[in-house]
């Protein structure tokens, strides 16, 4: 195990295991990274037994001039307000409370002389939501997001990424078209009651490594180049850091 060179707090991971669960092929790895992306999936597991997980890109407009924080917030803000004003929405229609947290992840990430973009994974309660959906921003006819009063409400999970990828940026709708992009296999879904849920647990964890390696972050930017929700042992890396 080695340090970072500018980061000394910054531990190195390298091999293809890390505490007993895979890795990728994109070492070294930050420790800090790969526990925190732990401690989500624990977190996420634990509030919703049956999870539905997303991997997606964020990527900026040409030309775009990044703010110096609070993009990730914005960004989540809105996906959270959707996502509860969807709830409420459904629950009505179908007389049932339905309920889902959003727990996620993020990293910032910058290859060449190409602007950055960010890779986040989203956790959600497979029982509600359990596909991307319609890649097309076709809308919901009843009811409608509270977040932006008189504005349809979003008729699948890509159209509110999208929407909120738009709002963050302070963009018109149409103008984030694109801009939300997916990995191949980008849906994962787990169920903690399934006999097979520690294999699929540790196949996604040596997924997600991939957004814990070293070698694309940009420290550049004078703040760190990770983030998550709020989740126990979290704190520990991020206490008192508002992510972009």
């Amino acid at each position: 195990m080695s340090r970072h060179q500018d980061y000394p707090n910054l531990k190195l991971i390298y091999g293809d295991e890390w505490r007993g669960l895979p890795l990728g092929k994109q070492a070294p790895y930050g420790e800090r990274y790969l526990e925190v992306n732990l401690n989500v999936m624990r977190s996420a597991i634990e509030r919703h037994r049956r999870s539905f997980v997303v991997l997606f890109v964020l990527r900026l407009p040409y030309g775009y001039a990044m703010p110096a924080k609070g993009l990730i917030s914005r960004f989540m803000k809105s996906l959270k307000a959707q996502v509860q004003a969807d709830l409420n929405a459904r629950s009505t229609e179908s007389g049932r409370r339905l309920q889902s947290d959003v727990t996620f992840l993020w990293a910032r990430e910058k290859s060449g002389a190409e602007n950055c973009h960010f890779h986040v994974a989203i956790f959600l309660n497979r029982d509600v939501y359990n596909s991307i959906g319609n890649y097309e921003l076709q809308w919901c006819l009843e009811g409608y997001d509270f977040f932006a009063p008189g504005r349809p409400r979003a008729g699948s999970l890509h159209h509110r990424l999208t929407r909120a990828w738009a709002t963050a940026l302070g963009i018109f709708e149409e103008q984030g078209v694109g801009l939300v992009d997916y990995p191949r296999n980008a849906e994962y879904h787990l169920d903690a009651h399934d006999i097979d849920f520690p294999f699929a647990f540790a196949d996604l964890f040596g997924r997600l490594s991939y957004m814990a390696k070293i070698r694309t972050k940009d420290y550049r930017a004078g703040a760190d180049c990770y983030g998550s929700s709020r989740v126990p042992g979290s704190e520990a890396y991020f206490p008192d850091y508002e992510p972009f």
